[in-house]
């Protein structure tokens, strides 16, 4: 079939990529499972006459949503490339890219010109016992976490494609 020695050069680059996201079904999974779930929710108009879906969302509590810092704080775990089931370890402590992310810079203390509402709230869900959140964990360089076939040695994967 002249056609199928045709599409192999194309295949070849697509296959790592079904491959990687492969990898990820779980993450993939949740990420279209919980975009549906948000909007499922519903309530009455205001006029009370027909029913509409509205978005649930949740925004996170922390004192950089209330200004800017000029160093990571440590309570700050942002991956852009989480492992796969990275997720998993979220009551223990998400890990971290790279090990030069866990930082010691303290949490701010709330200063009197911040809302007393938002004082409060700041007060009550995020300086608790343990305000910098669990023990900071860098995660192993990704390369090294995949399945066999896609095993590489860089902190984040290369795809190549197939020969």
């Amino acid at each position: 079939m002249p056609w199928l020695a045709r599409a192999k050069p194309y295949l070849g680059g697509l296959i790592p990529v079904i491959n990687y996201v492969n990898t990820y079904r779980h993450e993939v999974a949740a990420f279209f499972g919980n975009g549906t779930a948000s909007t499922q929710a519903t309530g009455a108009n205001l006029a009370q006459s027909t029913t509409l879906h509205y978005l649930r969302i949740a925004n996170p509590i922390n004192p950089e949503i209330v200004a800017p810092y000029q160093h990571r704080l440590d309570s700050n775990r942002g991956n852009p490339y989480m492992a796969p089931g990275g997720f998993n370890q979220l009551l223990g402590g998400l890990s971290v890219f790279s090990p030069n992310l866990c930082t010691g810079n303290a949490q701010p203390s709330i200063g009197s010109l911040i809302d007393p509402i938002l004082q409060g709230v700041l007060q009550s869900a995020y300086y608790t016992s343990q305000p910098g959140g669990p023990p900071c964990k860098a995660q192993p360089p990704l390369g090294t976490l995949l399945p066999s076939n896609l095993r590489q040695s860089q902190t984040f994967p290369h795809l190549q494609p197939i020969p």
